[in-house]
């Protein structure tokens, strides 16, 4: 994470009255920069995901339900794509993406003061450009866990699953 990095996020919630208020500046300088950045490149998504995306708090304390890799032989076209399904109360989405070019998952099992479950709930994610034709999106979770995902512009699709 580039802007809104874990320990950071240990800082904005701090017991210190020191370590909180210079994390809240550096967090707030941070997400503006980030803002900044992520509104140079909304060009770059299709106008149905940036409006779930942004209406649904960016998945702020959704939770991960499950997560599937297709590897299909595509003669080499970048075959993978994977789905993750994640959840908020009684609402499931699936987050497809597309052209991955890139994938990689960095998980501990928690080790701290306090109980986190697996990845626990879904913190904060920054989409950024890596270069003119490809995205990065990383998500940072409460244990600490991260998920990153390169993919080519305009190939992030979200759809409302049923659940039965």
């Amino acid at each position: 994470m580039k802007y809104f990095k874990y320990d950071l996020w240990r800082g904005i919630n701090s017991d210190s009255e020191k370590i909180l208020y210079e994390s809240i500046a550096e967090w707030n300088k941070n997400a503006k920069a980030y803002n900044e950045v992520f509104e140079s490149i909304q060009n770059r998504f299709s106008k149905k995901f940036l409006k779930s995306y942004l209406y649904n708090e960016r998945f702020h304390d959704y939770t991960i339900k499950n997560i599937k890799i297709n590897n299909k032989d595509k003669r080499g076209k970048k075959p993978m794509s994977i789905d993750i399904f994640i959840t908020y109360r009684t609402t499931t989405w699936k987050i497809t993406y597309k052209n991955v070019v890139k994938f990689s998952m960095n998980y501990e099992q928690w080790e701290g003061d306090g109980t986190c479950i697996g990845f626990d709930d879904w913190g904060y994610d920054e989409l950024i450009p890596i270069n003119k034709d490809i995205l990065s999106h990383e998500i940072l979770f409460v244990s600490g866990a991260t998920i990153l995902i390169y993919f080519k512009n305009n190939k992030i699709l979200l759809s409302k699953v049923n659940d039965d």
